[in-house]
């Protein structure tokens, strides 16, 4: 072999140092070492990697949302690399914001270098055993510190809360729970009534501590609702958790004791919330209303299950959140696979969609912060939207105006991220994705293509046999930019059967949504002009008779319903598009604005008019112009007698209420005369 570099490096001990020179500069003197050419570059002595010392800035126990810095003291040459690891696990700070790592060069020792890893906002997840790494010609050293994070005591109160009579006793204990139901650490508890800390005994209430650790509040009957909350704290850290007590009067009708999804709803008033921990298999807490249907009667709404985690789905989403924090080894695509099993193999409670929508909000919150290729962004969004389209097929997922919205908002933030890709191919062929409840249409607008259809032009619609939609839309100007329309075929599942708006009048009005939901609007959001579109929504409908009963004293008007982004399920516009009725079976929406449309049944305000009193009104005429005769009279006579007596001051007096009698008299008159037809709402 000729014409080949090598470079030797001798590791030994430091009384070794002198020896090694020596053979060095030997071998630099005589030029040569058997047939290799010793070239005289570098052959100074390095320092030996020695890790020097781990240490953490924070002395003593380092509370959650503290900060803290590692730092790693290593000697050795500069070309010598650092590592952090977690429990055996390499830290990747690439998408976590709250997390930085630094290199420092000592400035008065030789060879010596400072790595530093911080956390900004230290949690749970920040808890382990740090190790730092160093390498130094294929050499490497490894010194660990132990980080122990301070969290708040997990407390537990029973019961959440609570409707009482007049003169009933109750109980509420409080707990401290650590780890697996193990007690650790000394706490003081304290009771505040109304947000004002209670004495330990008074005349209605006393509390006491507990062994091992806890508390019990007694309380000897309440005349009115009030809030108790037990705080517990140690030195460094503390914790609160509270109960509403409603008060109950004897002429007021609860919600009976019923038990539902494994758990035992009891008495509670009418108009307020009972919370209690979620079923087995579940974390978090569960509320439930008790509502007073038509003012009267008092009955239990659905359980919300919006904080509510399914074991499994919370095994999932605490693996993102290792991920997100840098120690996880998961992948994004496994995270989303879970979802998608938990979602289809699962019947959805009433509310749960709610949860699992903001987690999933929060990884693609994460996700947009990393660069995955386009098969794996394919394959991500059609596991996304197939989750999505599990949580809109249960019509009890979703409870609230705010919980649809949050889902449209989660698909657009999917196709945000992956629009481009999907259509990256070809720019002037529209993606379709077609499944149970969503049809999405991505398409990106050229110079060659400024009609765009929803669904694809080549699409057929599946959709149920009372409506189907198809959107077309027409751009005046080119944007070049990314489109996207959706049908979403049983939105309308979700929202209550009664629906009220107000009008221009600011009267409230009823309405009912009447067919499928579509949205079409640009992905990119610098596209914020609405004026250059034409969009044109065709409805095939069904109308129920019911609604067009000639007979019916409530009469249906069908109207179009626009909302954009930020009003999307919460309100709905009806004078901003027409609508166009075909026939009986079909109705079109014109529009010129990107947002979402619908088609609407709106209950119109009739009125007949009251038919006047025409006798009533000639004797009123009659009796008005009399009284104008009589006071012209008067006034003549007062203006004569005003100028033959001497003193008429009490004369001018007299003069002036007969002029603004007559004057009232005429507007009366004037005013029963040109009376406008009274109309009478219904």
């Amino acid at each position: 072999m000729s014409g080949a570099d090598v470079t030797f490096q001798v590791v030994g001990s430091k009384k070794e140092e002198k020896k090694v020179k020596n053979v060095l500069n030997k071998w630099v003197d005589r030029g040569f070492v058997g047939n290799i050419t010793v070239a005289e570059n570098d052959n100074s002595i390095k320092t030996p990697l020695a890790i020097q010392s781990v240490d953490i800035n924070q002395p003593g126990v380092i509370r959650e949302n503290d900060e803290f810095i590692l730092s790693c003291v290593a000697r050795g040459s500069p070309s010598m690399t650092f590592r952090w690891f977690k429990d055996g696990t390499f830290v990747n700070l690439t998408f976590t914001p709250h997390k930085w790592i630094k290199l420092i060069k000592h400035p008065h020792v030789t060879d010596q270098y400072t790595a530093l890893l911080a956390v900004g906002t230290a949690r749970k997840y920040d808890e382990g055993k740090f190790t730092c790494q160093v390498e130094d010609f294929n050499i490497q050293q490894c010194k660990s510190k132990f980080v122990k994070v301070k969290r708040p005591p997990l407390v537990k109160i029973e019961p959440m809360s609570l409707t009482v009579r007049k003169g009933q006793n109750f109980t509420v204990n409080c707990v401290t729970l650590e780890g697996n139901w193990g007690i650790i650490g000394k706490y003081t508890y304290s009771w505040t009534k109304n947000k004002e800390l209670l004495p330990v005994r008074t005349d209605s209430e006393r509390y006491e501590t507990l062994y091992p650790a806890g508390t019990i509040l007694q309380v000897f009957g309440i005349e009115k609702d009030v809030h108790f909350s037990c705080l517990v704290q140690d030195s460094l850290t503390s914790s609160e958790r509270s109960i509403q007590v409603h008060f109950l009067d004897k002429q007021v009708h609860p919600c009976s004791n019923e038990t539902k999804y494994g758990l035992i709803w009891p008495e509670t008033a009418p108009d307020t919330e009972y919370v209690q921990e979620c079923p087995k298999d579940y974390s978090g807490i569960i509320s439930r209303k008790c509502m007073l249907r038509d003012g009267k009667t008092p009955a239990w709404g659905a359980p919300d299950f919006s904080q509510c985690t399914g074991e499994f789905l919370r095994k999932v989403y605490e693996q993102f959140e290792v991920l997100k924090y840098g120690y996880g080894s998961a992948s994004i695509e496994s995270l989303f696979s879970g979802f998608l099993h938990y979602t289809s193999s699962v019947q959805l409670r009433p509310g749960e969609g709610t949860r699992i929508l903001v987690m999933l909000n929060e990884i693609l919150a994460f996700l947009n912060q990393t660069k995955l290729g386009k098969h794996t962004i394919q394959n991500l969004t059609q596991t996304a939207v197939s989750v999505l389209d599990s949580i809109s097929s249960s019509p009890d997922a979703l409870l609230r105006a705010k919980d649809i919205n949050l889902l449209q908002t989660v698909l657009f933030h999917q196709l945000e991220i992956s629009g481009f890709y999907l259509v990256e191919q070809d720019s002037s062929k529209a993606l379709n994705l077609s499944l149970d409840t969503l049809d999405i249409t991505v398409v990106r607008e050229t110079p060659t293509l400024t009609m765009l259809y929803v669904p694809a032009g080549s699409k057929t619609l599946r959709s149920q046999s009372w409506v189907s939609t198809r959107l077309t839309a027409q751009l005046k100007s080119i944007y070049s930019d990314l489109f996207v329309g959706i049908v979403y075929r049983n939105l309308s599942l979700f929202f209550p059967p009664k629906l009220f708006l107000r009008n221009r009048d600011e009267n409230e009005i009823q309405y009912q949504i009447f067919s499928q939901v579509v949205t079409f609007v640009p992905i990119s959001s610098n596209l914020s002009k609405n004026e250059n579109v034409s969009i044109k929504v065709d409805f095939l409908h069904k109308f129920s008779t019911d609604f067009f009963n000639a007979t019916s004293k409530e009469r249906w008007e069908v109207r179009c319903g626009y909302a954009d982004m930020r009003s999307f399920a919460y309100d709905w516009d009806i004078y901003t598009c027409t609508v166009k009725s075909i026939d009986e079976q079909s109705s079109t929406c014109i529009c010129s604005k990107f947002g979402s449309y619908v088609l609407i049944l709106v209950l119109a305000q009739t009125f007949e008019e009251t038919p006047s009193n025409v006798s009533h009104k000639y004797v009123l005429i009659s009796s008005f112009f009399l009284g104008i005769i009589l006071t012209i009279s008067t006034t003549i006579c007062l203006g004569i007698s005003c100028f033959l007596t001497k003193n008429p001051c009490l004369i001018y007096l007299k003069l002036q209420c007969t002029v603004s009698l007559f004057f009232c008299e005429v507007l009366f008159a004037v005013a029963i005369i040109i009376e406008p037809p009274q109309a009478s709402w219904k």
